[in-house]
């Protein structure tokens, strides 16, 4: 059943509608002494108060910013989304050509090193990254298939390195 409720607080106030307040284990709490306690409290140490009232100051600046941005970033990435959908063809053609135009020579059926055919967007422009990073034409090297072209990357064009694999795959070879 539990103690009854106390009618008035420690200092005399009464526990009435407008002046208690109940915390989350259910106690009642006298709203004009809790005032009076963050008064004494907040007299007794100002900087703290000041400190507190700067960071809540910074912290609902920031969240208003931070909504704006979010906002802007979500505005751009449906704009760029809807872009690329309407300009997708266009997109794959102009990326073509540019690949096109920059070989020394047109694109084979089929790749250059295993001879693998697969249509026109299976085969990859490839070109040498010691020389730049855009692949104009006098770095090109060739059309490699997609496995090729990979494998290649990840031997960093290196022929020491590629020679060292074949020896190693024919170590294991049936």
């Amino acid at each position: 059943m539990g103690r009854p409720r106390s009618t008035h607080c420690p200092a005399g106030h009464p526990y009435d509608e407008a002046n208690t307040y109940l915390d989350s284990r259910g106690r009642q709490h006298c709203r004009v002494c809790r005032r009076q306690r963050s008064r004494e409290y907040a007299a007794r140490n100002p900087e703290k108060m000041r400190e507190r009232a700067t960071r809540r100051t910074r912290e609902r600046t920031r969240t208003a910013a931070q909504q704006r941005r979010i906002a802007r970033a979500d505005y751009l990435r449906e704009y760029q989304r809807r872009w690329r959908e309407t300009h997708r063809e266009h997109q794959r053609e102009y990326n073509r050509k540019h690949r096109e135009a920059t070989a020394t020579r047109p694109r084979p059926d089929a790749c250059e090193v295993c001879g693998r055919s697969g249509g026109a967007r299976a085969l990859h422009k490839d070109h040498d990254h010691s020389h730049c990073r855009s692949g104009c034409k006098e770095c090109f090297r060739g059309w490699l298939c997609s496995g090729c072209n990979v494998a290649l990357g990840h031997a960093g064009d290196s022929p020491q390195r590629l020679r060292l694999l074949a020896a190693y795959i024919e170590r294991f070879a049936p």
